[in-house]
């Protein structure tokens, strides 16, 4: 078995393409694929001459084909077009569009090895049986050889990470005036570098040029400081170390946008050589493609997966640095050192501190990469994407690319990218969405929540709707008033749109697909004695999620203006039918079982059962389940139940559950633009109101807020607002407070932050616009600004609590501090 996690294609003779993994012997090995070559099809009028494409120079081959159409369902005559190599098909493509009697051009502008990956049915990261394969070698490692048949006949399956060589690495660079990431005029002065083997392996390093060798341990593991006689040195023992231990998956944390440019381009600069890094060695080692403002990084033979892409996916944050990324997976509250006393503790020697640091960055960024990417695996290997493609891919784009690969399997034609104008064509035309019942605004006791589990998917599959089956010609106009089972409707409420009912489409084909493969995988995990085999419990868990995202994904993918199978008709489909079902749901519940809904939101209902307690409310709202899941072709489901719930506005409400847990949904609390002290505050309100069943403690802990503010007894970091760069701040044409910070962080540091960069500002006195008030957290402790109290309190503490309190009966002036009578909870109760 050969465990790969790279591909691409030789780019001298044929072009072979290329895997590279790791086998169960634990060497690394390649498996080669000869004889594919880059194709795309061209649609042409009656009575063209094939000959006129094959003569054109980089034709290796023209066959006419027979394909289904993606928006009809009836099949194309095409002709396929085979070309000797990648590079000459853009060219090719625009010499095919200009002959006469050519339609239209198709697949053209699909990469290569992400072509050979959907074509030949082998995914880039996954386990491959080729015992029955020819060997011999490639570049220096043992190879495995098949041609296209033999390639499309392996069997290969999903694997678990642990079962590979894993490592990761983070630089730490002195920034001195006038640093930018291709000039590289900063010395690296700390490269902390951490890995682990399947066979129990862990070690964590940080290699510098300053100070003295030392040991200590992070979580237990082993961490050496190597000090090398300058950064040149440092840097060929990084590469040394990393060659020895040789690692199939190398994670970092922005990585993509700073540690793998900066590394090339400040090696290139000290004149060495980066090409260690590549497996086999002597290739390219770091791979930059730049486009749109942002790099892609990757290292020649290994998978390079960047976790702060993986974080933006996955986990909702205030701030997406490591150390949030780590507290909120790991639960470790990991140390933050700010740029200048990086900066500072370099200069002055004072070094342990930045040691430990540095290695944590690496241990956390590795345990990090164990926890998330099992899930980047799962999803590169649905979508037949190369690994790190499917970790910077939104999911958007991983379900695109699950319906290529299934696309190619029914030999369905795959629909181009719109052009520029067809897409700013797209964007220019909303439509309406999910259903919003308002809230009755207040406390409500004994509230219980009900969802339909994965509402959009189900109604894709329910009624068929797919770009392939919109409007046909076979089926006629039935409407769901028409008929007792709203799946034998043809037409969605209230828009109008007509989708066939006698063939089922290829986007519903697809999405239960993968709902019948999910629930498979949780059939499978409710068997598993988890606490005797907790490995393949998560294993399990995790494989379920990525078919519950892809399936969640492709309402959306519908709607969305770049979409290769765009249409728009079939997502306002899908939120039609899905308005239709919450609102039949609500009907029966208030008609026929005397629930009393306080609020509905797209997917969710919160009702109540008046005069009843929590108990009776949730065996009232099972006896309703029942019956709308013995009705309705969608499942709906027992959420959450609480004894407390509090609704400010649609949108806006936070719960106290059962189980002791608050719930919060639109407030400040999980908002990123909100100082810590505004969002500290909102919670400990929240707590006393919802928990302790205390307005006048809640109200207590705002006037204790506020006199600190007055005060100024507060720290700085409870002030910092933290905002994250999309580009450099020279490039904003608004320049907002985070950015005018951000150039006043330059400034003084005389180096402009890139794209992806976290500022932290505090907002001082002074003249002039809340932007122009906006300082880094760095200058504001240096030049001792004081912070501006008015706007904390107009602008972060009262908008963070003023509406939970009016929604409880208290007036702005009780709120600030004025004579307030005292109240009991009792009285703000729906």
């Amino acid at each position: 078995m050969l465990r790969t996690v790279w591909v691409d294609y030789a780019r001298k003779g044929e072009p072979d393409v290329i895997l590279v993994g790791r086998r169960e012997d634990g060497n690394p090995a390649a498996l080669v694929v000869k004889g594919f070559r880059p194709y795309f099809y061209a649609e042409v009028e009656d009575g063209f001459d094939p000959s006129e494409v094959e003569r054109l120079s980089g034709v290796v081959e023209v066959e006419e084909v027979l394909l289904e159409h993606p928006y009809g369902g009836d099949r194309v005559e095409l002709l396929r077009i085979v070309a000797t190599y990648p590079k000459v098909v853009p060219k090719l493509r625009e010499q095919v569009k200009k002959l006469d009697g050519v339609k239209e051009v198709y697949e053209a502008d699909i990469p290569f090895v992400r072509r050979a990956a959907v074509d030949l049915n082998l995914p880039p990261a996954s386990e491959v049986d080729v015992s029955d394969l020819d060997t011999g070698s490639w570049s220096g490692l043992p190879a495995y050889f098949a041609d296209v048949e033999d390639a499309r006949e392996l069997d290969h399956r999903p694997y678990p990470i642990e079962d590979l060589v894993v490592a990761s690495f983070d630089l730490e660079v002195l920034a001195e005036p006038g640093t930018t990431i291709k000039g590289a005029s900063g010395p690296i002065i700390a490269i902390s570098f951490a890995y682990s083997t399947p066979d129990g392996e862990r070690r964590n390093y940080v290699i510098t040029w300053k100070g003295e060798d030392e040991s200590f341990e992070v979580d237990g593991v082993e961490t050496e400081v190597i000090v090398c006689r300058s950064e040149a040195a440092a840097l060929r023992r990084f590469f040394d170390e990393f060659r020895r231990v040789d690692p199939d998956v190398v994670f970092t944390y922005n990585g993509d946008e700073f540690d793998l440019p900066y590394l090339q381009h400040r090696a290139g600069k000290l004149g060495i050589d980066v090409s260690p890094l590549a497996r086999p060695a002597g290739k390219r080692g770091i791979i930059l493609k730049h486009g749109g403002g942002r790099y892609a990084s990757d290292i020649f033979g290994r998978a390079h997966v960047d976790l702060y892409h993986t974080a933006r996916k996955n986990l909702k944050l205030e701030r997406f640095t490591l150390e949030e990324a780590v507290k909120d997976v790991l639960g470790v509250e990991k140390e933050e050192m700010e740029l200048a006393d990086i900066n500072e503790a370099w200069k002055r020697g004072n070094l342990d501190e930045l040691m430990r640091y540095s290695a944590e960055d690496a241990h956390y960024t590795l345990e990090l990469g164990l926890e998330l990417a099992q899930v980047e695996l799962e999803l590169s290997y649905l979508t037949r994407l190369p690994l790190p493609d499917a970790t910077r891919f939104s999911f958007g784009q991983l379900a695109e690319w699950r319906a290529i690969y299934k696309a190619r399997q029914e030999d369905i034609l795959v629909p181009n990218k719109p052009t520029r104008d067809e897409y700013k064509r797209r964007r220019r035309k909303a439509y309406k969405g999910a259903i919003v019942f308002e809230p009755e605004i207040g406390l409500h006791e004994n509230v219980v929540c009900v969802d339909f589990a994965s509402l959009y998917p189900n109604v894709m599959v329910a009624h068929n709707i797919s770009p392939d089956t919109f409007d046909c010609d076979c089926c006629p106009r039935v409407t769901v008033e028409e008929v007792d089972d709203p799946t034998d409707a043809t037409v969605a409420p209230d828009v109008g749109h007509k989708f066939c009912k006698r063939r089922k489409g290829f986007f519903p084909r697809l999405v239960e697909g993968l709902i019948e493969r999910r629930r498979e995988l949780k059939r499978r995990l409710r068997k598993l004695d988890t606490e005797s085999h907790p490995h393949e419990a998560k294993i399990l868990d995790v494989r379920q999620q990525a078919y519950k995202v892809l399936a969640n994904s492709y309402y959306g993918y519908m709607g969305w203006a770049n979409a290769r199978w765009f249409c728009r008709e079939c997502a306002e489909s899908v939120t039609a039918w899905g308005r239709y079902y919450i609102s039949e749901v609500r009907r029966i519940a208030e008609e026929k079982y005397g629930l009393k809904v306080v609020y509905g939101d797209t997917d969710s209902l919160f009702v109540k059962l008046p005069d009843a307690d929590l108990e009776e409310t949730i065996e009232r709202v099972k006896e309703f389940l029942k019956e709308v899941n013995g009705r309705l072709p969608v499942e709906l489901e027992l959420e959450d139940a609480y004894k407390r719930i509090l609704f400010v506005t649609k949108k806006k409400y936070a719960g106290y559950t059962e189980d002791g847990k608050i719930v919060t949904k639109g407030l400040e609390v999980v908002r990123r633009d909100w100082a810590p002290i505004a969002r500290e505050t909102q919670r400990r309100v929240l707590k006393r109101i919802l928990a302790d069943n205390d307005p006048e403690a809640a109200l207590k802990e705002i006037h204790e807020v506020l006199e600190r503010l007055k005060s100024g007894d507060v720290d700085i970091d409870e002030l910092a607002v933290t905002s994250q760069l999309t580009k450099k701040p020279s490039e904003y044409v608004q320049k907002g407070p985070h950015v005018r910070a951000a150039l006043r962080l330059a400034r003084h540091l005389g180096v402009e932050p890139e794209p992806g960069t976290i500022v932290r500002y505090v907002i001082v006195r002074g003249p002039g616009s809340v932007s122009d008030k906006a300082y880094p957290v760095e200058l504001v402790r240096e030049e001792g600004k004081e912070p501006d109290v008015d706007y904390y309190i107009e602008h972060q503490i009262l908008p963070a609590v003023e509406r939970i309190m009016r929604a409880i009966g208290y007036s702005r002036g009780q709120i600030v501090g004025e004579t307030a009578s005292q109240k009991t909870l009792d009285q703000f109760f729906g």
